[in-house]
């Protein structure tokens, strides 16, 4: 009897150590997400946004993705809303967009979002233009071309603002994409068309005949601004190599000769214009030529209004859906939020700048 106690006691130990046993670590590995070493950035064309194939070009991005052992790659020249569509989407790592629309499509669409560093605020580059009239309040009873839902809806918006007019004053068409608008004002005769847009189109259609601006972005400094967005939770590794490639980018524009005349040669190009074009696109841009001067912006006591004026505007021209005005919650520098705490969606940093800066990327 005690034989056979000792035989069942040993079958429960052996069951028991074959159900405890601890599962092979090399099975283990398997089952875990691999390390994501390879990252997109997907752009459109604008200003400083066509210096992003010359990071590519120069060997920058290579550069300081080796430096923190990622590949940057960057897509091909997208129309604007695919970009940032993309990004919501997660089919790319990063896209440069404005505040405005950062906040409309990805932030609203429930993405947890970062601007590493903001580049600059147009200073002219956006505007509303028309063959006839000389003032917003010429517009009264007309159409207006744009992209509804972007940038050019928010300047609009400011000029009628601005005017003492009213939105029901004027009516706005939406086109399918910016090239659509060039293409509008190029082979139309009619004499009251206008369209809202951005350079380097601006820059095209003020060439033609008889083209004339009635508001631009220089009316609202600061309130059109843009950078690079990321994921909140993307890789450390890409923020930083991503900021340090465009910071040494900007210096090498920053300097007077061969440098500098490199990489205006290489953005002329993408955008389609000759080097005085571009240099003319860059006198219209606020553009932040060293970190230190980015940081400013973002900490200065005007840039919480700056976007409060963002939410209010977007919100009564109905720009997207929200329930409420601040219904995408941001997060300013200074950690203070505007909108809804429980929603935060849109974060502004000065972490990756402040480590440019430093020297200490």
């Amino acid at each position: 009897m005690k034989k056979l106690t000792q035989f069942l006691m040993a079958v429960v130990f052996a069951l028991v150590a074959t159900t405890l046993t601890v599962p092979d670590s090399s099975a283990q590995a398997q089952t875990q997400t691999p390390v994501k070493n390879e990252f997109t950035v997907a752009w459109s064309t604008y200003v400083t946004w066509n210096l992003t194939p010359f990071l590519r070009d120069s060997g920058l991005l290579k550069k300081w993705g080796d430096k923190y052992g990622i590949v940057i790659n960057i897509t091909p020249m997208m129309a604007y809303l695919e970009s940032y569509t993309q990004f919501t989407n997660n089919k790319v790592d990063a896209v440069m967009v404005t505040n405005m629309d950062a906040m409309m499509g990805p932030s609203f669409g429930g993405v947890d979002s970062e601007f590493i560093t903001i580049q600059d605020y147009s200073d002219g580059n956006d505007s509303a233009l028309t063959r006839t009239g000389t003032t917003m309040a010429d517009l009264i009873g007309r159409k207006i071309f744009l992209l509804m839902g972007s940038v050019s809806q928010f300047l609009v918006g400011r000029c009628v603002e601005m005017a003492g007019m009213k939105m029901s004053d004027i009516t706005l068409v939406n086109a399918n994409d910016e090239n659509e608008l060039q293409n509008m004002f190029s082979f139309t005769d009619d004499p009251n068309l206008t369209v809202c847009t951005w350079n380097p189109i601006v820059q095209r259609l003020r060439g033609m005949k008889n083209s004339r601006s009635l508001c631009n972005s220089s009316q609202i400094p600061g309130e059109i601004m843009d950078g690079p967005l990321v994921r909140k939770d993307a890789d450390e590794r890409f923020k930083m190599a991503l900021t340090g490639a465009y910071y040494e980018g900007i210096a090498m524009l920053a300097k007077k000769g061969a440098s500098h005349n490199k990489v205006v040669a290489s953005a002329a190009k993408v955008s389609e214009c000759t080097v005085p074009e571009y240099e003319g696109q860059l006198k219209t841009t606020a553009l932040f030529m060293n970190p230190q001067a980015a940081f400013d912006f973002l900490t200065a006591p005007g840039f919480r209004i700056l976007m409060q004026t963002v939410q209010r505007v977007t919100y009564e021209l109905k720009m997207y859906e929200p329930k409420t005005q601040g219904a995408v919650g941001i997060e300013l520098p200074d950690g203070t939020i505007l909108g809804d705490k429980s929603n935060v969606r849109l974060h502004f940093t000065t972490k990756y700048v402040k480590m440019a800066i430093d020297g200490k990327l």
